[in-house]
């Protein structure tokens, strides 16, 4: 019922009273519905009516005091007074009975309708002392006929046992009951109507009705604050909120607080274990407060609502009921996720149950990609962890992620470990991944220290995966330190599948690319790098994982499948917006290209990439990346941006990791594209001294001789180089490498007489198309042009010159006129001996000519001269569409992917 229908009831009440029918009515609702509001209304109808008025209001921190309310119901009105302290209080000092009281009270009530109707009123009454409600009762059952009213209102709370006098009184026979509940959308609108009218009241009253379910009390606050669009953060609708809790009792208030806590859980057993009550009762709260206003459900009606019950909480207090919250959600089986929001919302507790949760949660971001909220997830882990192992083994943790997002702040983080894991309260295997951020911090005494400190706790052979991992490492990546720390050389037995198989994927990784190293790597080795590859996902921390398999895909000359993987990996970093596993793609990216001729996409990739670590403290990458750009510059004859890239600031240990072997030999090709044949010839055999002592004496890797020969043959040494040729070709130890055994073919024949180049220089050529580097083909081609035309073909050299020049310019940043420069020496003695095995393999086209048809011929022909699909069309009057289906078929036979790959002894006079 509105409010006007209630008053209008209780107007009834005092008129038939006055009759002399007395009446026992029980307003019954919720607090803060205005049922406080309705009696004070009453009170004053009734003074201006003449009526006697008794009112008292029960309290409940007076329920065990008795005949509290008795005594306020009779000294609220000046001629009772004169009773209560001659007659009823005489009896309560006197310690008569409860039935002496009772009859005193009646008589005196009695007295007094006899002159006057009279209105007792009790507020609250179920808070009211026993022996009171008695006293009421018997007044109520022995004044029927009297010009007495007796109006109380009643707010029955879950849990708490009706006293029967109580039950009585209310459901007698003729006792009125009155409900109150909230107000409906009119009745809202016609509380609004006096502070804002009613035009602005009838819009207004929808969106007040909806955030506060009609609750006066909340209405008036909104009103109060001239809210208009929503609840604002006011002070007034937080002290509504508050009071309307409290008004409601304290179970009501546990249970609000309960589920302000448990914000969006629905489960009324979590709740009613958190707040320590049965389910029932539980219910009978949720429903109260729904009756309220307050809530929807098990929702706040507004976000401020909420806000307002937990502001008001002790903050200790509060922190141990979200983390009771979060236990008991987790043990009903809510998501891990969830359970660690809540926990980390309340802030750090020492409470060892929600490690393994924190764990699982920065593992899942991670695997996302968010490296910030997994490190925030392991802080927090810190926090609350009790025990001084785990808790190092979580900052452990949080330098790793810190090494990935930020290596620079990282740095002071892992040299904070140090000290435990000196001092023995770090376990092993953690002490081992911190050596190996050292390492690749470059920090390079750290990590010495603490290897060396574990290898007199321990045997290092037996510390299981963690040590392999971190022995193959050094050999791998940090080769120079193995001398210091006095390891031997680990073996990979990367070949044998029983280890293949084993172990963590980043073990996997890094002992294939040790072997890669050590030419010990077999065939099986690639398909169990390809697995690990597509096991390996981005974000995932599994980034050392995937640099040590593209590597080792690179070192083995496979570049079409290292340029595979790099790209696949790049999209899901990009997809993901993780800019940590971008820089690494196109760290990567950069290398392959590099090696593939693509001299544009390598310089783009390795500056989109420096740009990224340059401020983020990866040192050795940097000196990877800065090599790339050397070397690519150095390639395209931008020797300006070549310098430019020398004269950034290196890390001096460099020089001790792969990566500084990268750098070395880029420098050197910087030098002698320089013309400074000296310098170069410094750097190359720099790079070889390393190389050779610390076990990875690879062409694939970086080819040394190869350039230390071409120093000595801008010098003039042509034994000298031709003894490093030879040298060079004894160290392919496998059949594989076809682009280190390209570049060391067009080497050799500079060194060979003139008659016996092209031979070499057509192996060459087969080898790095085969290897598919492009830049180092064209190289090859104008070494055969120059070749051709000093024995006097003047055809065949001006074909290789025109082939050199097209994919020359495909390569270079700057379109580029002329072909490549060429390595050419005068013959000489040591040079005529030097890798004739290798030129007897030298091969011919006439047999793979023969698979083509005249007309696949005469187009081959043309091509491999250099003829664009236009010009050979115009040539033998046929149109383009027909030149491209014939060079499809002449792919296909030859099994070749492109123009460039087609052999260049073909024979002119075929056309």
């Amino acid at each position: 019922m509105e409010r006007d229908e209630i008053v209008g009831q209780l107007n009834d009440i005092l008129a038939e009273s006055a009759q002399g029918n007395s009446i026992v009515a029980a307003i019954s609702g919720c607090a803060t519905l205005g049922k406080t509001t309705l009696l004070g209304a009453l009170k004053e109808r009734a003074a201006a009516s003449d009526i006697v008025v008794l009112s008292a209001v029960s309290a409940q921190e007076e329920q065990q005091l008795p005949y509290a309310m008795l005594s306020k119901l009779f000294g609220s009105q000046g001629a009772a007074r004169v009773f209560l302290r001659e007659a009823v209080a005489e009896l309560v000092e006197t310690g008569h009975g409860l039935v002496g009281i009772a009859r005193e009270s009646h008589q005196a009530v009695a007295e007094m309708t006899s002159r006057s109707t009279v209105l007792l009123m009790v507020d609250d009454i179920q808070y009211a002392d026993l022996e009171s409600l008695h006293c009421l009762q018997y007044l109520a059952h022995g004044l029927r006929d009297r010009r007495l009213a007796v109006v109380f209102t009643w707010d029955p709370q879950p849990g708490a046992e009706t006293p029967a006098v109580l039950r009585e009184l209310l459901h007698a026979p003729g006792v009125r009951r009155i409900q109150l509940d909230s107000l409906s959308v009119d009745g809202v609108a016609q509380l609004l109507t006096d502070a804002v009218g009613a035009a602005e009241s009838a819009e207004l009253a929808q969106r007040y009705h909806h955030f506060t379910g009609g609750n006066p009390l909340l209405v008036n606050a909104l009103r109060d604050e001239a809210w208009t669009g929503g609840p604002r953060d006011g002070a007034a609708f937080r002290r509504a909120v508050v009071l309307c809790m409290h008004r409601m009792g304290q179970p009501t208030v546990e249970v609000a607080r309960g589920i302000a806590v448990l914000d969006g859980s629905t489960d009324v057993t979590v709740l009613s274990r958190l707040c320590g009550r049965s389910v029932r009762d539980t219910r009978r709260i949720v429903r109260k407060l729904n009756t309220a206003g307050v809530l929807v459900g098990m929702q706040f009606r507004h976000h401020i609502a909420r806000a307002a019950v937990l502001d008001v909480m002790p903050v200790d207090e509060l922190c141990r009921l979200r983390y009771d919250a979060a236990r008991l959600l987790h043990e009903a089986g809510e998501s891990g996720g969830s359970v660690v929001d809540r926990v980390i919302a309340a802030g750090p507790l020492p409470q060892e149950w929600v490690l393994p949760l924190l764990e699982e949660a920065a593992q899942r971001a991670v695997s996302k990609s968010d490296t910030k909220r997994a490190i925030a997830y392991l802080r927090f882990a810190v926090e609350c962890c009790t025990d001084k192992r785990r808790r190092y083994a979580f900052q452990a943790r949080v330098a790793e992620l810190y090494a990935v997002v930020d290596p620079a702040t990282s740095s002071a983080r892992f040299l904070a470990l140090k000290v435990p894991v000196l001092a023995g309260t770090l376990e092993t295997d953690e002490a081992l991944r911190v050596a190996r951020a050292r390492l690749v911090g470059l920090d390079f005494d750290d990590a010495v220290e603490i290897i060396g400190h574990l290898s007199e706790a321990h045997d290092l052979s037996r510390l299981g995966d963690e040590w392999h991992l971190t022995a193959l490492l050094l050999a791998s990546t940090y080769p120079a330190l193995l001398a210091r720390l006095g390891v031997a050389q680990p073996t990979t037995m990367a070949g044998a599948l029983d280890l293949l198989e084993q172990g963590p994927y980043e073990l996997r990784a890094v002992r294939a690319l040790t072997a890669s190293l050590t030419q010990t790597a077999e065939e099986q080795t690639i398909a169990q790098v390809e697995r690990v590859l597509d096991r390996s996902q981005v974000g995932a921390g599994d980034l050392m994982t995937v640099s040590a398999a593209v590597m080792f895909l690179v070192y083995l000359d496979l570049l079409d499948l290292a340029a595979h993987w790099c790209d696949r990996l790049m999209d899901q970093a990009q997809e993901r917006d993780d800019p940590v596993w971008q820089a690494a793609m196109n760290t990567l990216g950069a290398v392959v290209a590099l090696r593939q001729g693509q001299m544009n996409a390598a310089v783009e990739r390795a500056e989109e990439a420096l740009a990224y670590v340059s401020g983020h403290g990866w040192s050795d990458v940097v000196g990877l990346l800065l090599g790339t750009l050397v070397e690519a510059h150095s390639a395209t004859g931008n020797i300006q941006a070549a310098t430019d890239c020398l004269s950034q600031p290196i890390h001096p240990a460099l020089f001790d990791t792969r990566a500084g072997l990268h750098y070395l030999y880029a420098r050197g090709r910087h030098h002698l594209a320089a013309d400074r044949a000296h310098a170069a010839l410094a750097d190359f055999m720099a790079c070889g001294e390393r190389m050779s002592q610390w076990n990875i004496d690879t062409p694939a890797l970086a080819p040394w001789r190869v350039g230390a020969a071409e120093a000595w043959l801008r010098m003039g040494g042509g034994d000298q180089a031709a003894s490093l040729i030879e040298e060079h070709l004894l160290q392919f130890k496998t059949a594989g490498l076809p682009r280190a055994r390209g570049i060391a073919l067009r080497c050799l024949a500079a060194v060979r007489n003139v008659g016996d180049r092209p031979a070499v220089l057509e192996r060459a050529l087969g080898e790095l198309q085969r290897g598919d580097d492009r830049y180092e083909s064209s190289r090859v081609l104008a070494d055969l042009s120059e070749a051709y035309r000093a024995l006097g073909n003047g055809t065949k050299a001006r074909t290789a010159a025109r082939r050199a020049r097209r994919i020359g310019k495909s390569c270079h940043k700057k379109e580029a006129t002329d072909a490549p420069r060429a390595v050419m020496a005068p013959p000489c003695s040591a040079a005529t001996k030097a890798g004739a095995g290798e030129a007897d393999r030298a091969g011919s086209g006439d047999d793979q000519f023969a698979k083509l048809s005249d007309s696949e011929r005469r187009v081959a022909v043309l091509a491999a001269a250099g003829y664009s699909n236009r010009e050979i069309a115009a040539r033998i009057y046929v149109t383009v569409s027909t030149v491209e289906q014939h060079l499809t078929r002449v792919y296909r036979k030859l099994r070749i992917r492109r123009r460039e790959d087609l052999p260049m002894d073909f024979r002119a006079d075929a056309v």
